[in-house]
């Protein structure tokens, strides 16, 4: 379930899709103080179908909250109806319901669309994605109050894509068609590159946390946008389970770079690296190499033209493959047993590689991969390796890496991007001059056979934004009904609580018995 919610408690969710990069099945809430954010209210009189308009909708009821009997079974029933009708959107009160219609539909995000979702048409009650976006908008012009958009769910839920519309619908309202708004719509296919992944139940599966902050000026202009990360699976650099990919990036570069990079980088083809074969010794999985290299190199087009279009230098892009490059080859070195089981460095060309790309001592490379030092009563004991922990300290070195660029792409997207000038500065000064639209693209909740680490932090996180969910949606309200006398007895909800209590409480939580056991 992947889930939007605007501060000051509207709320917006979505729900779970299946494994396409596309957005499948997703459900929609949205609560507010005074009024609702897709609730369909008798109010809303403008007329939602004239000639030629795409998003007509006459089939069935557009808000469930209506039927005479409000059950699961009666709930798909008319789901069912509507989705055969190509109406994939179906309001149930405050909740907007999308079902994936596994094909394009005609112009249901064109320009004719949006502009339905605009400022000056008439209000639209027919429910759609932008009409969230339209909401939050109106509410920051109307009440210079900050607004979140909170999107969560199950990997392969459409989180990115909706994200995606979101930001679309908010820069259209404003009417920016600046540099500045053309960078802002350049980011996602930037950090989907380095940041996405291809999973056993989606092609481009979000493997961090975003949060995407656009700041606008007292008038609705655009100021500038921050971005922030979280969690970033830098597991699956050196390790992916069966039938999955490493990140987009490493598949991108080996089929776009040029010939003479391609040199100076020491690289081959895809078969060559260990990284990219599932992290599995002596193994070459197919579906870690099986991919359409002319696709990869049109996307390699497309990264390097988002990368100018936002800021990025030459410079600072191969600066990108030198380190891209460094992590490819530490994956290829290997380590054997020599006197008393401690790891040796086997020769090969990697190491001189990874020294050249990183510009390091190569010594210094080479005792680091198999030894390390402890200062004890201020003598410097040096401990050698076995070679399990050579390998995952090279590993380690590789997720580190990664990590880093990451995080430094993130940095300078941030300083190219963020506000400055007069205009911000006399937005400042003003009260209520800045506010901001906060978009929250969270990695999706999965259940594998066997799941890891990172992927039971990607787990809780999605619990607690249920939990959140819950105290909004169900909680709050019932509260509500009881200062008003109302019986509502009869309403039941799973409460997620006692799972969250025993992975983060102390001291006795999973969490904290974990840091307990990582200080020895």
């Amino acid at each position: 379930m992947a889930a939007v919610f605007n501060r000051r408690t509207s709320v917006v969710l979505d729900s779970k899709i299946s494994g396409t990069d596309t957005i499948s099945r997703r459900s929609s809430f949205s609560r507010r103080d005074s009024h609702l954010l897709f609730g369909v209210t008798q109010s809303d009189s403008a007329a939602d179908d004239f000639n030629g308009f795409p998003l007509s909708d006459s089939i069935g009821v557009q808000d469930l909250a209506t039927l005479a009997e409000l059950s699961e079974e009666s709930i798909l029933r008319e789901l069912k109806k509507r989705y055969h009708n190509n109406l994939i959107y179906t309001n149930v009160g405050d909740i907007l319901i999308a079902v994936n219609p596994f094909k394009e539909l005609t112009d249901l995000y064109s320009e004719t669309a949006s502009e339905r979702y605009s400022l000056s048409a008439l209000t639209c009650r027919i429910p759609h994605v932008f009409r969230v976006a339209q909401t939050a908008y109106k509410s920051l012009l109307q009440e210079h109050k900050h607004q979140c958009c909170v999107i969560s769910g199950e990997s392969g839920s459409g989180k990115t894509e909706t994200a995606k519309f979101l930001v679309a619908q908010l820069l259209a309202l404003c009417q920016g068609k600046g540099q500045l708004e053309q960078r802002i719509m350049m980011v996602n296919p930037l950090l989907e590159a380095f940041g996405n992944a291809k999973t056993l139940i989606n092609d481009n599966s979000s493997r961090f946390g975003k949060y995407l902050e656009i700041k606008f000026g007292f008038y609705g202009e655009v100021l500038g946008a921050r971005i922030a990360e979280y969690l970033l699976e830098k597991s699956r650099v050196v390790r992916q389970g069966d039938g999955e990919q490493n990140f987009h990036i490493f598949y991108y570069m080996l089929a776009g770079i040029q010939e003479p990079v391609r040199q100076q980088l020491g690289l081959k083809d895809l078969t060559s690296y260990h990284y990219l074969r599932g992290g599995c010794a002596g193994t070459t999985r197919e579906v870690a190499i099986d991919v359409d290299l002319d696709s990869m190199r049109t996307q390699f087009s497309i990264l390097t033209d988002a990368m100018a279009n936002v800021g990025f230098k030459i410079e600072d892009q191969m600066n990108m493959c030198l380190v891209l490059g460094a992590i490819l080859h530490m994956g290829n070195v290997e380590f054997s047993a020599g006197d008393s089981d401690q790891a040796v460095l086997v020769q090969s060309e990697h190491i001189g590689y990874i020294a050249d790309l990183l510009t390091v001592d190569e010594a210094d490379l080479r005792f680091a991969l198999v030894s390390t030092t402890h200062t004890t009563r201020g003598e410097q004991v040096q401990v050698n390796f076995k070679v399990d922990q050579a390998e995952d300290t090279r590993d380690a070195m590789a997720k580190a890496l990664y990590g880093r660029l990451f995080s430094w792409i993130v940095q300078q997207i941030n300083a190219l991007l963020g506000p400055r000038g007069r205009a911000y500065m006399d937005a400042c000064v003003r009260e209520g001059g800045v506010t901001e639209v906060g978009i929250l693209d969270i990695f999706g909740f999965e259940d594998f056979h066997r799941n890891s680490f990172e992927q039971f932090c990607i787990n809780v996180a999605n619990e607690q934004l249920q939990y959140f969910f819950n105290q909004h949606i169900f909680a709050l309200e019932i509260a509500q009904y009881q200062e008003e006398g109302i019986d509502c007895s009869s309403i039941m909800f799973k409460d997620n609580a006692a799972v969250l209590n025993m992975v983060l409480s102390k001291p006795m939580g999973i969490f904290a018995l974990l840091d307990e056991e990582c200080r020895f």
